[in-house]
């Protein structure tokens, strides 16, 4: 998989990175991987989770763990492996604090217009996905939000090609029916 990525005007792929794991320090590496995937792992830690202190508390795990695991992460690999240890860290977390998905019945509320301005729609959408289970949101953010192939997200969540699709389909169809209560 090719990083893509520009740091300063230097594209990352495999052979830059190949290139960086031998060359830099373990420590300049990593420093230079926060920087260019600090963002992306907190983004997608933060839809997982949904509080900001314990997205910073994941992704500070997942770059942990990857300094720990520095020598069986191949550069190649480097993105997918932040991808899958982001879900797995978060997942973690969700299990240990107790997080069950709401499934409460909002009160009835009325249903709202074509009228909602954009932040409106964006805190339903929010509402909406915590009603999700955290892998039909890590699949969400991983495929709607973060534009994963299906494979990709596979990959990162340790599933079949088959099961993402399934939970996608899965939290589109909630996603839908919960917005649906409140916009027409």
């Amino acid at each position: 998989m090719s990083i893509g990525r520009s740091i300063s005007g230097t594209v990352l792929n495999a052979e830059t990175m190949e290139l960086a794991w031998s060359r830099e320090s373990r420590e300049a590496a990593l420093d230079r991987l926060m920087t260019a995937h600090g963002a992306l792992v907190l983004r997608t830690a933060l839809r997982v989770v949904r509080r900001y202190e314990d997205a910073q508390d994941a992704s500070q795990e997942v770059f942990l763990r990857l300094y720990r695991h520095w020598g069986s992460v191949r550069p190649e690999t480097v993105e997918a492996w932040l991808y899958r240890t982001t879900v797995n860290v978060c997942l973690d977390q969700l299990r240990r604090r107790g997080d069950e998905v709401a499934l409460e019945v909002e009160p009835a509320a009325p249903v709202l217009s074509d009228d909602l301005d954009d932040a409106e729609k964006r805190r339903l959408l929010e509402r909406a996905l915590a009603h999700l289970t955290p892998r039909e949101r890590a699949a969400i953010a991983l495929c709607s939000i973060e534009g994963r192939t299906s494979a990709e997200a596979a990959e990162a969540l340790g599933v079949s090609d088959g099961t993402v699709r399934s939970l996608l389909s899965t939290a589109r169809g909630k996603l839908k029916e919960y917005v649906g209560r409140f916009w027409r």
